[in-house]
């Protein structure tokens, strides 16, 4: 092949290369978006319950909280831990986990908790006495930060 040759092949390769472009640009507009979320806000569960895209799981949430309690016998205060089980929804995408709580007042409702980007999830693991807790648990992050780790029990 000679320069002339190559030169007249440009135009061919430029037309290829901008459909190739196309394609995936049609591959990613066509992806449907779950949407811009803020922690702390009530959402309403429809949004993920009927997308295609997304999957719901309802679970339970066992949370640690650290209380005083005055002892009997010496009336001093000690910290006990007390342990609460809160209903929660895991939405999983293709991208991310998100982890709402239930609103007992209204139905269908729940406030978004946390999320996490699923390709930092570093371990799943299966308790092997309870047969439907799951561990969860991220990479620790750039800051040098704990990683997070979620146990919940699968309804």
């Amino acid at each position: 092949m000679n320069l002339y040759e190559l030169i007249q092949q440009i135009p061919e390769f430029i037309r290829e290369t901008l459909l190739k472009q196309q394609k995936v640009q049609q591959k990613i507009s066509s992806a449907k978006m779950v949407g811009r979320f803020h922690l702390g806000l009530n959402y309403d569960m429809l949004i993920w319950l009927q997308n295609s895209q997304c999957r719901v799981f309802p679970c339970q949430q066992e949370l640690e909280v650290t209380v005083k309690v005055k002892d009997k016998t010496t009336g001093q205060m000690q910290k006990r831990v007390k342990k609460n089980m809160v209903d929660i929804y895991l939405v999983v995408t293709e991208t991310v986990l998100l982890m709402l709580k239930t609103d007992t007042k209204i139905k269908n409702v729940a406030k978004l908790l946390a999320w996490a980007s699923l390709p930092a999830l570093e371990k799943i693991k299966h308790s092997l006495e309870a047969n439907d807790q799951i561990t969860l648990q991220w990479r620790p992050t750039a800051e040098g930060r704990k990683p997070w780790v979620v146990n919940v029990l699968m309804n």
